[in-house]
């Protein structure tokens, strides 16, 4: 029998639909479960011990509009975030995501955002669902947060700007919109941004991350499985432009807004 009529038999064509497939599937099994640096295949005790370590930050300040009378009720804005505790009950976090700026967005009829000053007559950041917390102080966009050390949470230990190289696996804790904690997985593309998106020392204060992150994981952790434990090396911010791509301040920039922000407070 000829390839020819092989061919021209319909079942080869299901036998090679479905082998296809099979391949399909091992592959994508093994792209989803292949060992990892991080070992939280391995061991899920050790990321269920981290996610305890992350929480939900709710930020709402009451605001007036130009033009609102005295005697009005003021508006309110909330956004959210995540926040890392690092122990001794402080909470980091970035700014962007637990402070809100003398302006705001509204959506016009034509698609386009008019942007109107507002003025902030409140602000306040508690963990979703939970307690108010102290603003110990900021220092650009790193936050520093206290809580009153009466909820269980372990901690992570910041790593060393020496932990941040090309290659290196790393894991972000996502916070899909507020919704729920989880993880991807990623790997550190450059140790800097260019100029096209930081100026000036900024440049230097954050890394690449080919990992595309999730609305609301802003001010969560980038962890780094090493032989002397998971470190935190990274706080996440954002997606570079175009997708596919994250950027997180690394830990140099964090512990010096950190000593900063604690002597500022002394």
């Amino acid at each position: 029998m000829g390839i020819k009529n092989i061919l021209k038999n319909q079942y080869v064509y299901y036998l090679l639909i479905v082998l296809v497939f099979i391949i399909f599937m091992v592959y994508t099994i093994f792209m989803v479960y292949r060992p990892c640096d991080f070992e939280t295949r391995q061991s899920p005790e050790k990321l269920e011990s981290i996610l305890s370590s992350v929480v939900t930050l709710s930020t709402l300040a009451e605001y007036k509009t130009e033009g609102m009378k005295k005697d009005e009720l003021p508006l309110e804005k909330e956004i959210y975030g995540s926040g890392i505790h690092i122990g001794d009950g402080y909470i980091l976090t970035l700014t962007h995501c637990s402070h809100i700026e003398n302006k705001i967005d509204i959506p016009t009829p034509l698609g386009f955002l008019l942007t109107i000053d507002i003025d902030i007559l409140s602000e306040s950041t508690k963990i979703k669902g939970g307690e108010e917390l102290e603003l110990i102080g900021r220092n650009g966009e790193i936050s520093l947060f206290k809580t009153s050390n009466n909820i269980p949470l372990t901690y992570l230990t910041i790593g060393n700007i020496e932990d941040i190289k090309m290659g290196k696996e790393v894991v972000i804790i996502c916070n899909a919109f507020a919704a729920g904690l989880g993880f991807r997985i990623g790997h550190i593309y450059s140790t800097n941004v260019g100029e096209e998106l930081f100026s000036g020392e900024n440049q230097n204060d954050v890394f690449s991350i080919d990992c595309y992150i999730i609305r609301g994981t802003s001010g969560g952790p980038v962890l780094l499985y090493t032989p002397e434990g998971i470190k935190l090396i990274g706080v996440a911010a954002a997606n570079l432009i175009g997708g596919g791509m994250s950027f997180a301040f690394n830990p140099r920039y964090i512990k010096d807004s950190i000593k900063i922000i604690k002597e500022g407070k002394d």
